[in-house]
């Protein structure tokens, strides 16, 4: 693994911790209806805009008539000038996550932790400067994850020869 390239990766049952130049953080679990492997890749990406990272620390998501814990205990960041993709099974906490970090969409939640922007917190502001595409909006249900990659791979490696790319694709699902 590249020191640019780090795999989030589901250990012991839910518990799910980030290899970042070889050394792990612990990144809580994410509680699933069936279990199934999350994985969280970040590939880096030259940028010339100021550095801003977000972080965030000990979430923990329920829904309060049901009890159901969402999020546990999920702790991570993500840097400027990375591409991160979030991957996982239907009802993973993937949109629920993405939905913390912009603090979108939590009306029926509880929610503990903290989410910070260049380490302070924004709040609601944070819809201000911040967005993503949902899935629905992106991706195509027919293509694999490899399909998708190669073609984001293609408009993000500009120059790159349809080999270099196929070896990179192969090297993030790697």
């Amino acid at each position: 693994m590249s020191e640019s390239q780090h795999l989030l990766k589901q250990q012991q049952g839910d518990n799910i911790e980030i290899i970042e130049e070889q050394q792990p953080i612990n990144y809580g679990s994410l509680h699933q209806q069936q279990h199934s492997s999350v994985k969280f890749k970040i590939e880096e990406k030259e940028n010339t805009l100021p550095s801003v990272f977000i972080s965030w620390h000990n979430l923990i998501i329920k829904h309060p008539k049901s009890g159901r814990i969402i999020l546990d205990n999920v702790s991570g960041m993500a840097k400027s000038g990375q591409l991160v993709a979030l991957m996982g099974a239907s009802g993973a906490g993937k949109t629920t996550l993405l939905n913390t970090l912009l603090s979108r969409n939590l009306t029926n939640l509880t929610v503990q932790g903290k989410v910070l922007v260049n380490g302070e917190e924004m709040g609601k502001q944070i819809t201000f400067v911040s967005g993503y595409v949902q899935q629905d909006e992106l991706f195509m249900g027919t293509l694999t994850v490899k399909e998708h990659l190669i073609i984001q791979a293609r408009l993000r490696l500009v120059g790159s020869t349809e080999r270099q790319i196929k070896k990179r694709v192969s090297e993030i699902l790697d």
